[in-house]
């Protein structure tokens, strides 16, 4: 996420927080909005070297206060490992809203930032849920470099015959 929008409402001050981050700084403030500016490279696709288990929310907070979450993916489980190591973000192509190619990954693993779903398929392979939200692929084994949403192609049959009623 590059930028936040924080609108001044009734409870908008439990956020003041965001002032005191280094990462994130206030760049527009009106009377009723505050934009914050996040100063972290932000890619639709990244890739890790591991995927590390955690056993609760808890967890991923403490380590979070000393390292870079994202510079791992993270799925809750019951054995924990917090090894952390650097991200490299991905170059990659859109092909359409629900299609994208990615660059080689030289990573064992991608995240892709959309929200979770089985539905987004990198080669046939189902994703695993990273932090709860988004998705990671295990790269082993993977020949192609397309991203898609399988159930597209349920939808496209409906707007085809959608489209010829409407026609005739």
């Amino acid at each position: 996420m590059k930028y936040i929008l924080l609108t001044k409402e009734v409870d908008y001050t439990y956020y003041d927080f965001l002032h005191k981050q280094k990462d994130i700084k206030a760049v527009k403030e009106t009377p009723n909005f505050i934009v914050f500016k996040n100063d972290h490279p932000v890619s639709k696709f990244y890739q890790v070297d591991a995927v590390n288990t955690i056993k609760s929310w808890d967890e991923l907070l403490e380590i979070s206060k000393t390292g870079d979450i994202t510079a791992s993916a993270f799925v809750i489980g019951k054995e924990s490992n917090s090894r952390l190591r650097r991200s490299r973000s991905l170059i990659y192509t859109i092909d359409s809203p629900v299609a994208y190619r990615i660059e080689r990954p030289s990573k064992r693993y991608v995240v892709f930032s959309e929200k979770y779903s089985q539905d987004w398929m990198l080669d046939a392979k189902q994703p695993l849920m990273n932090l709860g939200v988004t998705n990671v692929y295990d790269t082993a084994g993977i020949k192609g470099n397309t991203l898609y949403y399988q159930r597209f192609n349920i939808y496209l049959i409906g707007y085809l015959i959608s489209g010829a009623a409407f026609y005739f």
